[in-house]
């Protein structure tokens, strides 16, 4: 018996079945779009057709395409599980009425050994993500639109965005410095001012980076305060911010920085910000008329097709190379919060390591780092804890020194994410008293992978706050964020292990998209990242309702994908299964089974159509057909 599955039939390469969710979950199902029970429960009569008897596990889902929500509150749907090219299936879920609940188009499975099984088991549900660039909803319809209004284009025209603009507009105004246009403002105040940031051809140094965003910073913080520009919205333009398209390389870090500041004060500012990155080539500027012009906060110009950033849940492969050396040192920076005690302590219990380093300004004198290293002696661990300012070369070169020789250095983890505390938003780059600056926090990981780069490391992990891609936090954070992610690409294609973690709510209120994590889940989502074979990835529990209440306006971009407006048609029951006649043959067997034989299939059907007829399947045979409804595009059954 598979569970959640009530009655299956097989026609050849189809499948079809009636999937229901447990007793207990009837009224959460109400509550849903589509119940993760459901779809779980399809996953698993698919694996059940070749597997032995007794074996049978969900099938390992990579990648979905095309799913579409009808209707919501299904505790009971029929489903069909047809073919759809190579290691890929479709399915339709329909209700008691045989109208359409949900259909995926295409959806790759793969198989689940015991190892990604029991990590799938011991992981928070849906909680680990990755950023997809994906074409924007309605772009051939709307690839003839342009902005509306007086347009200015502040300091020199590098990118070419004038000549992009000129036959789609009234002519762009051009004014080289901020202070020239902040004058023209008391005779002509403009609709849409474009302020341009193509990157810096230097090295990724961190006085480079500083000086970038302070221009940026305080240019929008002058107009942003301005009173004659409160109707004026403000576009900054990079070039090279974002890996969007297959063939882009690796972020600059210095224009990343600056994105991931301007992407924090789009939350302060809905409507009044937007970010547009293009790649080099007329062919991506021939879309900017229409990217200016698009409600989205946030795009990527791509061969001038306008791309968008949606979350999507980080599904980790099957084998996973092994990360934590337990032979070697791993060496922690960045701090001494509850966070990186929590996952030092994590290191020796989990995974096994016995010599952990702590490195950050007092930490060999913090109660909590004492406490800390008494408890891992214990358990026959070594906790070596190293006062050192992160941002001095020689001391970071003097630590390095200290590693014992017996154990090598083989992993570094830089917690890089802000102490907990309560924040004041500002449009500032101006540190907090006690508090690094960006130029400091950015400096201090510089040094550290340069002087690592020779040691062969297995793991080079910088863990970051969510306000890089979500907005929220301080613009402190999303710049330092927003950096380290595009320095973990630069070190994955120059073959060096990184990747960049960034973590919502881990300890600390939790953005109001977001859901506060554990301890206990956020290590498990850190065990689980390195598995992904994605330099940057997320992690953080979505609050989707809160997502879905929220003005959408707000909600920032890469969110977008998880918010769904409810269709109001609730789905209908499915009728219950009427016990067979004498005589008749019971048919309710899992696929393949020698006692489901093709024309006891035959029966159940009539027997499933004497209730009101469907009209997806209307005939004992059923057909091939589903009826077209319109939708709205979800990646989520949730």
């Amino acid at each position: 018996m598979i569970t959640g599955v009530r009655a299956a039939w097989r026609r050849g390469a189809e499948t079809f079945a009636e999937v229901v969710v447990d007793e207990e979950q009837t009224e959460e199902a109400h509550r849903c779009g589509l119940h993760p029970a459901l779809v779980d429960a399809a996953l698993r009569l698919l694996a059940a057709h070749d597997a032995p008897a007794g074996s049978v596990r969900p099938a390992q889902p990579v990648e979905w395409r095309g799913l579409r929500l009808h209707a919501t509150g299904a505790h009971a749907l029929r489903v069909r599980i047809s073919p759809a090219g190579s290691d890929a299936v479709s399915l339709t879920f329909t209700d008691g009425s045989g109208r359409p609940v949900a259909d995926v188009a295409s959806l790759t499975v793969g198989p689940v050994d015991d190892e990604q099984l029991g990590a799938a088991r011991a992981a928070v549900r849906d909680d680990l993500h990755r950023l997809d660039w994906r074409p924007a909803d309605g772009h051939a319809a709307h690839r003839h639109r342009c902005p509306q209004g007086r347009v200015v284009l502040v300091g020199a025209d590098v990118l070419g965005l004038s000549a992009a603009l000129t036959t789609a507009t009234n002519g762009v105004r051009l004014h080289p410095d901020a202070a020239g246009f902040t004058e023209a403002c008391n005779d002509d105040v403009p609709d849409l001012v474009l302020l341009s940031c193509p990157g810096s051809a230097a090295d990724n140094a961190a006085d480079v980076t500083s000086a970038v965003m302070d221009r940026i910073a305080g240019t929008l913080d002058a107009w942003l305060a301005d009173p004659r520009l409160d109707g004026t919205r403000f576009t900054l333009i990079t070039r090279g911010a974002v890996a969007a398209g297959p063939r882009d390389q690796a972020p600059d870090p210095a224009a990343a920085a600056v994105r991931g500041l301007v992407r924090s004060l789009q939350r302060q500012h809905p409507e009044r910000i937007t970010l547009v990155d293009v790649a080099a080539g007329k062919e991506s500027l021939q879309g900017l008329p229409a990217a200016l012009a698009s409600p989205e906060p946030e795009i990527a110009l791509r061969g001038g097709v306008p791309l968008v950033p949606r979350l999507v849940r980080a599904v980790p492969p099957v084998s996973p190379v092994p990360v934590w050396e337990t032979g070697g040192s791993v060496l922690l920076t960045g701090g001494t919060d509850a966070r990186v005690t929590a996952l030092a302590r994590h290191l020796v219990t989990a995974h096994r390591v016995r010599t952990v380093m702590l490195a950050a300004p007092g930490a060999d004198t913090s109660t909590e780092v004492v406490r800390l290293t008494a408890e891992l002696v214990a358990l026959g661990a070594e906790l070596v804890a190293v006062s050192c300012d992160p941002a001095d070369p020689v001391a970071v070169a003097e630590l390095l020194e200290r590693v014992p020789s017996d154990r090598p250095l083989t992993a570094v983890v830089h917690a890089a994410f802000a102490e907990a505390r309560a924040t004041t938003l500002s449009t500032t780059l101006e540190p907090s008293v006690h508090e690094p600056s960006v130029h400091e926090r950015i400096t201090s990981v510089l040094h550290l992978e340069e002087l690592t780069r020779p040691l062969g490391l297995s793991a080079f992990v910088l863990l970051t706050s969510t306000a890089a891609t979500l907005g929220g936090g301080t613009p402190q954070d999303a710049a330092v964020g927003a950096y380290l992610a595009a320095l973990a690409e630069r070190r994955r294609t120059a073959g060096l292990p990184g990747q960049a973690v960034a973590w919502g709510g881990w300890n600390e209120d939790a953005d109001g998209m977001l859901r506060p994590l554990s301890d206990a889940d956020a290590l498990k989502l850190l065990d689980l990242a390195p598995r992904v074979p994605a330099a940057f990835v997320i992690a953080a529990r979505v609050d989707r309702a809160a997502v879905n209440a929220a003005d959408p306006d707000t909600v920032p971009a890469a969110l977008r994908g998880t918010a769904r407006a409810l269709p109001p048609r609730v789905a209908e029951p499915l009728p219950e299964p009427t016990p067979p006649r004498r005589g008749t043959a019971e048919t309710r067997h899992a696929p393949g089974s020698p006692h489901c034989p093709a024309n006891n299939s035959t029966v159940r059907w009539r027997n499933w159509c004497a209730a009101p007829s469907p009209r997806c399947w209307s005939s004992p045979t059923p057909t091939a057909s589903t009826p077209a409804a319109p939708s709205r595009s979800s990646d989520s059954t949730r």
